[in-house]
């Protein structure tokens, strides 16, 4: 008897750590994927020629909205699907970056993309708190899709799937 509770004890002794170790790695690496919420008339952007442009004065059957950085190597490899889908779809994309305008007008000189690349500045700087981050608006500027970290063809295909069927 006294066996069998010492080897109970010696099991629930290492194991209890184990599970309780494993239960926060589980949950504490979990992305925990908040909704955007984006009020586009808060976004100041300032396209490369220095003029003023508000998002809501765009037209479009729909807006594609990334925010990125030169520095960001996923935001780059997504910036060929942006292409790509302004030039085959009725959306409008824009690439927008918070880094300095220099910075900004040096990466447009250097790469030929058909979509507008600018700056944004916003009052509340908790808009977007990791790049690359995907926004996918209506033509009622309402947020129907988004997407925080990097995005495949596949998915933002999908997602102008879903646009085009409302």
């Amino acid at each position: 008897m006294k066996n069998i509770n010492f080897i109970w004890g010696v099991l629930l002794g290492f194991l209890t750590p184990i599970i309780i170790v494993g239960t926060f790695i589980l949950f504490y690496n979990k992305k925990i994927e908040r909704p955007i919420v984006m009020d586009i008339n808060s976004l100041e952007i300032i396209g490369t020629d220095g003029t003023s442009l508000r998002l809501n004065t765009i037209n479009e059957n729909g807006l594609l909205i990334n925010f990125w950085a030169t520095w960001c190597a996923p935001c780059i490899s997504e910036m060929p699907f942006f292409h790509e889908i302004e030039n085959e779809e009725k959306i409008k994309v824009i690439a927008l970056s918070n880094q300095k305008m220099d910075i900004i007008r040096k990466f447009v000189k250097e790469n030929e993309y058909s979509f507008m690349i600018a700056q944004y500045r916003v009052s509340n700087d908790e808009i977007i708190n990791v790049l690359p981050t995907t926004v996918l608006l209506n033509q009622n500027q309402e947020v129907v899709w988004s997407k925080s970290g990097s995005v495949t063809k596949t998915e933002l295909n999908k997602a102008i799937k879903m646009l085009n069927k409302q």
